[in-house]
């Protein structure tokens, strides 16, 4: 009995390996194909910071910064902000695409900075749902929480929020001063091109197309800012295959 216990135990030990090994190799092969922009101005008035293979955004208003993500690895967004010439009390709110933690893990360094995120990461993070594996993201208790469709006015910047999902439950994207549209993981851009983002990452595909629909009908968007494929100031090209 107790060789056959062994036998099983041995068994599923062996599944748990080759599923993570080929998980682990799809995420490097995945994370090779991305194309994230070098810290710097990207266009005047919004810099990027890249951590490892992730962007996130900071947009300089009247009364200071508004972030767009929180970036990973805490040293690589302080490094940034150095390079910058960021201040971090000039930072007057994080916006969060999607509570994933290349995107939010590096939120410490910022102390108690106003933190917004969707509603719906809300079934991720206290469950009942899990973002894969087993696993919930994690996210400080500051957080505040966003339906989609709000206007926040912050740093003298007007920031229209986007309810998207598909990513995540709660992926959101961002409006600023109805000119810099940010959109974390809800598309890649390849070519100039916006497609779905990566299915391994997704939880739903199908509900991230139609988000992505939603987001081609936007009048006026001057740039596009995505979480891992750069940006692109053709916004009329980058989603023509999207127009209804």
């Amino acid at each position: 009995m107790k060789k056959k216990i062994l036998m099983v135990v041995g068994i599923l030990a062996a599944i748990v390996i080759l599923v993570a090994g080929y998980v682990l190799g799809r995420f490097l092969i995945e994370v090779r194909k991305m194309t994230p922009v070098p810290t710097g101005e990207v266009v005047p008035g919004v810099f990027a910071i890249q951590d490892d293979y992730v962007n996130l955004y900071l947009i300089k208003g009247k009364d200071g910064y508004v972030m767009i993500d929180g970036g990973d690895k805490a040293a690589a967004v302080e490094e940034g902000l150095r390079q910058l010439g960021i201040p971090k009390d000039r930072i007057s709110a994080v916006f969060l695409t999607h509570s994933d933690s290349d995107h939010s893990a590096a939120l410490k360094v910022l102390g108690d900075v106003p933190l917004f995120v969707g509603s719906e990461e809300e079934r991720i993070i206290k469950g009942p749902q899990y973002r894969m594996y087993f696993m919930r993201n994690s996210l400080p208790d500051r957080r505040r929480l966003l339906a989609g469709g709000e206007t926040v006015d912050s740093g003298g910047l007007i920031v229209q929020v986007f309810r998207t999902p598909g990513h995540t439950p709660g992926s959101r994207c961002y409006l600023v001063n109805g000119r810099w549209l940010f959109t974390g993981d809800t598309i890649s851009l390849k070519d100039g091109k916006a497609g779905p983002f990566v299915e391994l990452f997704n939880m739903d595909t199908a509900t991230e197309i139609g988000s992505i629909g939603k987001i081609a009908a936007l009048k006026g968007v001057e740039a596009v800012f995505t979480g891992h494929h750069g940006f692109t100031k053709d916004f009329p090209g980058a989603f023509a295959d999207w127009q209804k």
